[in-house]
This record gives C-alpha cells, sequence and structure tokens, in this order.
C-alpha cells in the first residue's frame, strides 16, 4: 500500500494508453487508459471528496475526486 498522500493507479490492468501518447491523428493523451478486468475492483487513486459521480457525456459513469491543492482525478469508464 502506497503511503499516505501517495498516487496509486485506480485498477490493475495493462495501460493501454500512456498520457501524452499520441493517437491516429496526431492529437496527445490528456490521461491514461487501464484495460481491467471486467468486475474488478476500482479504487480512488489518493485520498479525496467526491465532487461528480454519474453519466458525463461519452465517457459512461464517471467520478471526478478533489484532492489536496487542488488536483482533480475524473475516472470514467465505469
Amino acid at each position: 500500500m502506497p503511503p499516505a498522500g501517495a498516487a496509486r493507479m485506480p485498477i490493475s490492468g495493462i495501460i493501454t494508453v500512456r498520457y501524452n501518447d499520441l493517437d491516429k491523428f496526431g492529437a496527445k493523451s490528456e490521461g491514461i487508459r487501464i484495460e481491467g478486468r471486467s468486475g474488478g475492483l476500482v479504487i480512488a487513486p489518493m485520498a479525496g471528496i467526491i465532487r461528480f459521480a454519474g453519466p458525463f457525456k461519452n465517457y459512461e459513469n464517471m467520478v471526478i475526486i478533489e484532492h489536496e491543492n487542488g488536483y482533480h482525478s475524473p475516472v470514467a469508464g465505469l
């Protein structure tokens, strides 16, 4: 388990897209995509407060977590 305040991956799996990877159009990724096991446990990447949970545009279900120092983690595709 990481120390308090440290970031961790929200699910175990294979990283299929990394931050700043280029897509087929040359656009940079603004996050990561992890291919996890169907029904796998998803956890918060760091401690924080849930500011939004529900369907959002093309991301399916999304949770937005607010962390200290103004950081946010959008966790989507759940």
